[in-house]
């Protein structure tokens, strides 16, 4: 068993190779509160550094300690010989063996370690993952930094396949996308279709985006009124008051995850078009 030190807890610095940027505040704040109560269960690992010492493993308990205002910590003290990299890859896998990790600090930590000549077979041995997992990793670091955040947050799903095919959108059409799919929580199916849908497209955007004129809201503001269902409302087996429809139809237009992407032909083939069409059909033969 390693010897335990009492370290002041100003003597020590966090570790610049510290792969994990976010730390939660509340979380601190309970982790300080088991702290205050229990004790340290577990000692952080730092190593000395010309006269000062350097967090290898612990920081959020180190950030909780000193929340409470005292002067030591209990710390295992280790000395590296080894090269910066083993530094951070020590950092790195001391975080991912309890998951603290976010997909993209995986993705910088890893992406780091490469810039510092190691082979990705031997990342990937190293933290117990896939190359795949690895180079995948990676790759959500060339996402625009919004859409980073949103991967970040885990307001994204994450599934190689359909992320694979969202590059081949354009960026700008990409963005939006995802923008909406994060607020609306949308699922990994959705989108997927979604994203095929619109690479499968018959034509290019090509009008204003608030100008789609075969949008569902479009379609039904544009009815003639002796078709807008009212004789039918309120009828036994009768239909919904029209301000009802035209509200839901509303709503499924600003929810869509293609809005302010989507072309005429896209809103020509929503389902919901399709929906009001058979709906204005089935009024006028009974009207």
């Amino acid at each position: 068993m390693p010897e335990l030190f009492s370290i002041p807890v100003e003597d020590i610095v966090p570790n610049p190779d510290q792969p994990r940027e976010d730390f939660d505040q509340v979380e601190i704040k309970s982790l300080a509160e088991s702290i205050k109560t229990h004790g340290l269960v577990q000692p952080i690992t730092v190593e000395e550094r010309d006269g000062h010492y350097v967090l290898i493993d612990g920081e959020r308990r180190w950030r909780a300690v000193k929340s409470l205002g005292r002067a030591t910590i209990s710390a295992v003290v280790r000395t590296y010989d080894e090269k910066p990299v083993d530094r951070l890859a020590q950092a790195v896998v001391a975080n991912l063996q309890r998951a603290d990790l976010n997909p993209i600090e995986e993705g910088k930590a890893f992406k780091k370690l490469r810039q510092a000549g190691m082979k990705q077979v031997d990342i990937a041995m190293m933290v117990g993952k896939s190359m795949s997992h690895v180079s995948f990793r990676i790759k959500l670091l060339e996402f625009e930094p919004e859409i980073q955040e949103l991967f970040a947050e885990r307001k994204l799903p994450i599934d190689p396949a359909t992320i694979y095919k969202i590059f081949e959108l354009p960026a700008d059409v990409r963005v939006k996308m995802l923008r909406n799919f994060a607020a609306n929580g949308t699922s990994t199916a959705v989108i997927r279709r979604t994203v095929t849908k619109y690479l499968n497209r018959a034509e290019l955007v090509d009008v204003p985006l608030s100008g789609r004129k075969h949008a569902p809201a479009a379609i039904m503001r544009e009815m003639s009124e002796e078709n807008r269902m009212m004789t039918l409302a309120g009828k036994e087996g009768g239909l919904p008051d029209w301000e009802l429809i035209h509200q839901a139809a509303r709503e499924t237009c600003r929810d869509c995850s293609l809005n302010n992407v989507a072309s005429a032909q896209m809103c020509r083939d929503c389902p919901a078009v399709e929906l009001l069409k058979r709906l204005n059909r089935i009024v006028s033969e009974k009207v």
